[in-house]
């Protein structure tokens, strides 16, 4: 009965794994998985909405400059120009193939 206190510590301590294994797929169920990129952007641990919100930023952010012999003829965003971007749907697809209890 010496290794009474030995099982009792083993089993808690597989319990809380457990648990710590629940709690992170269950936190992971409605964001993206962790070393998820889009291109240079990170998505990891975000939610969906976040994540739309952070891409539309980098689009947002990027610029062409149009130059001629040397000089800047004219810079311009895409939004500038009409673009849209729809990346509710493709985000949540991405999200929806990610499994969190793997």
């Amino acid at each position: 009965m010496k290794n009474k206190p030995l099982i009792f510590t083993g089993i808690g301590i597989f319990l809380l794994l457990i648990l710590a294994y629940f709690g992170g797929s269950k936190y992971y169920d409605s964001r993206f998985l962790p070393n998820t990129t889009m291109g240079d952007t990170e998505l990891s641990g975000v939610t969906v909405a976040e994540a739309k919100r952070v891409v539309t930023q980098e689009l947002h952010a990027n610029t062409v400059t149009v130059t001629e012999d040397g000089e800047t003829v004219t810079t311009f965003t895409p939004f500038d120009l009409g673009a849209k971007v729809d990346s509710d749907a493709f985000l949540t697809k991405v999200k929806d193939e990610q499994n969190s209890w793997a």
